[in-house]
């Protein structure tokens, strides 16, 4: 009898860590415009994120890379095909200033600008928002063009300027 109820309460305490894992999140910081690997167990049937604007996922089958888009927190939360959770991830997303400077100017007029420039190893204006408007416009400008060139929407021959006339 006394080996049937030491069992039992093992049973019982199994059971018991094994449901506090499960209900319990897991945490996760990530620096913006990073990815992170996520090995699952199974292919899962659905991934909630609790802001977009935060975090977005790409999912491969058992891969599940995380991606950082802007700071902040938010959830992520992974059910599998027959809709038991599978996981539920804290996320915190915060900028990587590391090798970044920011130029801070004003006026007795006006309030302060601030313009962010990463510079690895030469210094090029990054997006980073709270940054002059100004500022941010044209930098998102410039990346928008990259990438239209990179991705070949763009040729490097075209130009948005207009043709000179003869």
């Amino acid at each position: 009898m006394r080996l049937l109820r030491r069992a039992a309460v093992s049973v019982c305490l199994v059971s018991l860590a094994a449901w506090s894992g499960l209900a319990s999140a897991e945490e996760m910081i990530l620096k913006t415009d990073q990815t992170s690997l996520l090995m699952l167990s199974t292919e899962p049937g659905t991934i909630v994120i609790g802001n977009p604007g935060i975090a977005d996922v790409t999912l491969n089958g058992k891969q599940l890379f995380i991606h950082g888009k802007a700071p902040g927190s938010t959830n992520v939360m992974i059910i599998d095909v027959n809709g038991n959770k599978m996981s539920d991830l804290d996320l915190t997303v915060a900028n990587s200033y590391r090798n970044m400077v920011s130029v801070f100017s004003g006026s007795a007029k006006g309030a302060a600008t601030r313009n962010t420039f990463s510079c690895v190893p030469d210094c090029e204006p990054a997006m980073v928002a709270g940054d002059s408007s100004d500022f941010l416009a044209a930098t998102i400008a410039d990346n928008n063009q990259r990438t239209a060139f990179a991705t070949g929407a763009k040729k490097s021959n075209e130009t948005t300027a207009p043709k000179p006339t003869q």
